[in-house]
Formats: C-alpha cells, structure tokens, sequence
C-alpha cells in the first residue's frame, strides 16, 4: 500500500493521484492493467451498441453488425422524417434487412382530378409544383412547408377563367425571386405567362401576359434563357413552331414570338418538343411527321436570324397518339453537351432512349451517341431531372409503374436499374422528377384516386443496434453485500446508497497489501486541500488562487483563469488596454439557404441567407440602440474583389441590406458587423467560403456574443 502526502496546493494533485487497479483477479477476469497496455480491446468485450449509415437504392439489403450480439437487438433508423420509407426486418444477432421505399407525400387530394401536367421546381428554397384542375378547369399552385417536402401548404389558384379550360402544358420556374408559370389557355388558344405577387407563391393576383394568341400555346416549354423568361410552343393555326424571349428579367412584357422551325409548316409530331439554354443560345427538339428526332439552335439569344436544324440519327420516336397520352421528349444540359431525352419505338413497344451530342452546340448531325436506358420494352419516358450532376429519367411502364432511372456515369452512357416510385399509379403518368433537398423526388398524378402526390427517396439514412441490460464489463464475483457493475449502472445502487469507510491499519484479513502491520496515514501538507473538501463544496473555484505566467517563461498557460473569470488566449500582455468584452471563436457552417435562416449575429444585427445559393444580407428586427457598421471584403469566382462599407445610426428602424446577391458568383468573404462606435460593444467577424455554385458555406466565426 502506497503512502500519498502531497505537500503542494490543488495544482500539484493531478501528479499524486494514481487510479486504483485490481493487482489479482481471478482466472478469466480483466485487470485495469491489461486494458491499458491493450492486451484486451473492445473486440474481446460483449457488444452492446452498433452503428451505421444506409446508402443503398430501391429494395431490400442485408447489412451485418461489426460484431455478434447475444440475441437479436432492436434496431432504430433515422431517415430525417422519411422513416415510414425504411422498414427493418429478419432481426438477427448478427444482422438484419433493411428495405427501402419511396416515402409519398399528398399535395391536393381535396380536389378532384387535380394533378395532370404537373411541373415542379425549387421555389425560395422549397419544392413547389404548378398542376391543372381538370375538374374545374383552373391553373394551381402548391409549394411544400419544408425543405425536404414532407409537409404542404394547401393549393392556391393561379387562374380561374370562368369556367374556361387554363393551365394546361404548365412550366414552374423561379424567376426574380418569385415562382412563376408559363401555360397555356386551351379555351383562348393562347400562350400565357403568369408571376407571383411574392417570394413563396401565396397570391397571385396580377393578371397574366399573353404572349401570343389565335392557337398559340400547344405542348409548350418554358426555360430561362440569358437570364431571361422564354417559351415554345407549337401553334395549331399554322403547324409552326414558336420562340419567344421575355424583354426582361422578370417577363413583364414580351416581343411578338419568331419562327423556330425551317420547314414551312406540316408539323403533325411537333407537339412534343424541348427547350433548354445550349452553350448560351435558345435550342429546341422537336419530333417531325416521319417519327424522326430533331434539333434547332439559334444564332441570337432572341432567337431573331437564322435557326441551324440538326436532323439527329434517331428513328422511329414514340409520336403522339392524343394529347392526354403523348410521351413527352425533353432536351437538356448532360455534362457540358445537349442531350435529348425521348421514347424510342421497337418491335414490342417503346423504351427510354437518349441521344447526346459530341460537342457543346449540337449542330454536327451525324455524330450524336444513343444511349437506350432500358431493354425491356413498353418503358416510356415521362420526365427528366439532374440528380447531383448525373441524369435521371422517370419511366411509365405497361404495368402501370412508375419508376425512376438514374445514370451511373456523368455523361449519361450508363445507367443504373429502375428504382419503383408507386406501383398501380394508372396512364397516363403525369409526372415531374427533381432533386428537392439533396434527395431523388418526383411529384406525379396518381389517376386511380385522381390526387397529386410527392414522392422523395430517403438518403443519409442511419441505424443503431442496442442491447438492453447488458455491460461489457462487470464483477463477476461479489461478496456477500457486495455491489456489482452493473447494480451501480442500471440505477439500482446510487452514489447514497454507498458507505464511506477508512482503514487504518495493514491487517491479514482487510485485503491490503504492505510492508507490515502499522497505521496507515494520508496526510495533506499545512495549506493543502484534499478531494474530499473539494467535492463536498467546502472548497470552490472562488476560493483557488489565479497563477499567472511570465510571457518569456516556459511554465507559460495558453488558456488560464484571471482575476475577473473571463479565460483568454494566451497571456494579457502587449497592449495598452484591456479587452472590453468576452470573445468566442468557433467552426462556422450555412448549409440551409431558406431565407431568413440566421448565419451569424451580435446583439443587434443578423448575417442571414436570403433565399438563393449565394446570397447574404443584413437584418436587423428593431430600431438600432446604437450606431453599426458592417464591412466587407469579397472574392467572386472569377477572382474579382468586392469591397463594401455600410454604417446605420441608432435609432435607424427595422430593416434589412443585401451584402451580394447569387447573381455576383460570390465565393468566399470576409464580414466584420456590429457596433464599433460605443466602448464594450458588441462585434462579429465572419469568413466564409463555398465552392462555386454551391448552396454550402464553411468557415469560422469570431464574436463577442455567445451563439
């Protein structure tokens, strides 16, 4: 037994204290000693908790424990509110299957028929959806509470025409700021374009802008092309096909529409079309009356002069049959070159094809690669999305399913197997794929009960196995009276429930271990203070003396206690004054860009997002106490600097200014906020940077307010 007397105050402790060992244990057990040196680790313990993350697709996977339970554990998964899409089963002590579905969302299932030609986009940070009412014949409008669309707000009305058939053909874009819809009205024959009177889409009171009438506004597509709304469309007047670019950014007002096609008329397959931003200009696909696949792109942004066609090397695509079951073709972006999406006909029915062109224009005809995403035949396409920078095409089959398609390889050569969205969902299968927060999701019409639905495939899923009861180390033998590990870890034996007692003196029967009989003495230097005055309150840190350091001496504390109870950096040396005011400094990230979603503050003021991916401003909720200024330096991601200074004076009411907009391409910057006017102020500096296009924002903080 060993004599401790430390003779040195509570800075000294830390070296006498020695964790107590059992030096005999009987065969089989583990000593503390043999934990230490790692002659036993965690693998020769009982398990008692495990835990993963779930990456895989549609369908049911095994996944093993790291290590064999005694019995069957229950397992617990986290899929962020997406939970009754993952169902656990086959619970073994070794492993269990995990099954994974597409997790369905009702958006409208108060009005009936409601849902067909549904489009959907990103609205102020959530998933949105503009849809047609067949059964009264309006256009609707729904956009979800959340992020992840779990939860939707009722529809609103975007236009009722007495009756009149509009909305059909909807395309939702965001456009300034604001949701926005191009459409057709089918009553009318015209081409229509409609925006919402705020950021969300609850009202939408101004009246539409016809674009173009005398049937105008069949199958038409609407896409933003050099930051400005445009649109085509098929007349059914004249058989031609239409391009028309808005006069500005937010489509107020629209020139008269320029013809896109070269033929002259006799377009009977052109209702299915394409339109998408190709290397900076307007370009369209489009389906002539022999079922073959082309391409147009114009020489002007406007569309005026001449268009350049492509006749592709397609064959034999799915024409339309009528209105309510045509398959639709869609041209997009797929990594930095066109690529038309379409349904291809075969000898046994249709299947999802994709042509992609050799260069970023388009406009060598002979060199475009097809690419079939699926053999089976009577697979068609119904929509198109990009998943995280790869392709992905959802699928109508002839068994009434929807599935969803998605690319194994950037440029679209590959692809992955079908991924079932619902089963049964009916024909035809109005649909629109999208990634809505970092997830696959699609909103399509379910036609057996006539409802809109939102489905979303859970990601980042995460599980954990746990045994009940059972500690990987415990006594294995106890006394009479004794208490073992695990009495005093489920509860049962508290911290009261303990005796304290002292021994005194080496005996043959007491368990102790020593040079001879004797008293054993632990004794505390004059001055000292031991544990035990320490834990039961007599000694409190108010009571401990501060040490402080020389800055030249090796002894020096980086973080160390004052006479006033802030803790600082380093030594309070080298400066005329002291600091004013408390500082934190921390890890700083902004991965939510829903505006109004705080990224830093002091007392005043908040660095908030403002609803788009690279865009910050300033909020303050309340007049100003107290004179502020904001500074900013900026890097955009072409290397360009911003710098910018703002002051508001006390008193200044409620309000808010934007530090730089998405449209700015701001990469990284540096923002110091707060009131530098007043002594004891409060300031914070932010330094943040993304990777260019990105919604994700990393960097520190430093403040004098606690966050």
């Amino acid at each position: 037994f060993e004599l401790l007397t430390p003779d040195r105050r509570l800075l000294s402790v830390g070296y006498a204290l020695n964790a107590a060992r059992a030096e005999s244990v009987k065969a089989g057990g583990i000593t503390a000693g043999m934990i230490a040196d790692g002659s036993i680790s965690a693998n020769h313990l009982a398990l008692t908790e495990d835990s993963g993350n779930y990456s895989g697709g549609i369908g049911t996977d095994s996944v093993v424990f790291a290590q064999t339970f005694d019995a069957a554990p229950p397992v617990t998964v986290n899929a962020a509110g997406f939970e009754d899409a993952v169902t656990v089963s086959n619970r073994t002590a070794s492993s269990f299957d995990l099954t994974l579905n597409f997790a369905q969302r009702q958006i409208d299932g108060a009005t009936t028929a409601a849902g067909e030609y549904v489009s959907m986009a990103i609205v102020n940070g959530r998933p949105a959806v503009a849809y047609y009412d067949a059964s009264n014949h309006d256009l609707l409008y729904a956009r979800a509470q959340d992020a992840a669309g779990n939860e939707w707000n009722a529809p609103v009305t975007v236009e009722d025409d007495g009756g009149n058939t509009t909305g059909i053909y909807p395309t939702l874009l965001e456009i300034g700021g604001r949701p926005a819809i191009a459409y057709q009205n089918l009553t009318r024959g015209e081409m229509r374009y409609k925006r919402a009177d705020d950021a969300d889409g609850a009202a939408w009171t101004a009246a539409p802008v016809t674009i173009a009438a005398s049937g105008a506004g069949y199958y038409c597509r609407s896409a933003v092309i050099g930051g400005r709304p445009a649109v085509a469309y098929w007349s059914n007047s004249t058989g031609r096909v239409y391009y028309c670019r808005a006069s500005d950014a937010t489509g107020a007002a629209w020139p008269a529409p320029v013809l896109a096609d070269t033929f002259g008329g006799g377009f009977g397959m052109s209702q299915q079309m394409g339109l998408a931003e190709v290397n900076g200009l307007p370009a369209i696909a489009f389906v002539y009356t022999n079922y073959s696949l082309y391409y147009a792109r114009a020489t002007a942004v406007d569309g005026s002069g001449a268009w350049s066609t492509t006749v592709t090397p397609a064959s034999g695509v799915e024409g339309l049959v009528e209105r309510h079951f045509s398959w639709p073709i869609t041209l997009t972006v797929v990594d930095g070159q066109p690529a038309i999406f379409f349904s291809r006909r075969g000898d046994y029915g249709s299947r999802p094809a994709m042509l992609r062109a050799p260069d970023a224009n388009g406009t060598t005809a002979s060199s475009w690669t097809l690419t079939e995403i699926d053999t089976v035949p009577t697979r068609n396409l119904a929509g198109v999305a990009d998943l995280g920078g790869t392709p992905a095409v959802t699928c109508w089959a002839g068994d009434n399913t929807l599935s969803l398609y998605r690319a194994t390889s950037a440029d679209g050569s590959a692809w992955g197997p079908a991924q079932v969205v619902r089963s049964s969902i009916g024909q035809p299968a109005w649909n629109a794929p999208l990634e809505v927060d970092g997830r696959p999701a699609v909103s399509y019409y379910y036609i057996n009960s006539g409802d809109l639905f939102f489905a979303a495939l859970p990601t980042n899923i995460s599980w954990t196995a746990a045994t009940a009861g059972a500690f990987p180390l415990q006594a294995d033998s106890v006394g009479a009276g004794g208490v073992d590990s695990l009495a005093i870890a489920d509860g049962s034996v508290a911290i009261g429930d303990l005796s304290f007692s002292v021994v005194t003196s080496v005996t043959a029967g007491n368990g102790l271990t020593g040079g001879g009989t004797g008293d054993v003495t632990l004794s505390v230097a004059a001055g000292g203070i031991t544990s035990t005055e320490i834990a039961n309150g007599t000694i409190v840190l108010a009571d401990l003396a501060s040490t402080a350091y020389a800055q030249d001496t090796t002894a020096n504390a980086l973080v160390q206690r004052d006479g006033n109870g802030r803790v600082k950096l380093a030594v309070g040396t080298g400066t005329y004054e002291s600091p004013d005011n408390n500082q934190i400094s921390r890890r700083l990230n902004s991965r939510d860009y829903v505006s109004g979603r705080t990224v830093a503050k002091t007392d005043e003021l908040i660095l908030e997002r403002d609803g788009n991916y690279g865009g910050m401003r300033i909020r303050w909720d309340a007049a100003l106490a107290r004179n502020q200024t904001i500074a900013l330096q900026a890097m955009t991601s072409t290397g360009a600097a911003i710098n910018r200074y703002f002051t508001r004076t006390s008193s200044t009411a409620a309000g808010n200014l934007v530090l730089f907009t998405d449209a700015e391409s701001v990469v990284y910057f540096r923002c110091q906020f707060g009131n530098t006017y007043s002594f004891g102020g409060h300031q914070s500096t932010v330094e943040l940077s993304r990777y260019t296009g990105d919604y994700y924002w990393y960097g520190t903080l430093a403040s004098s307010v606690d966050q």
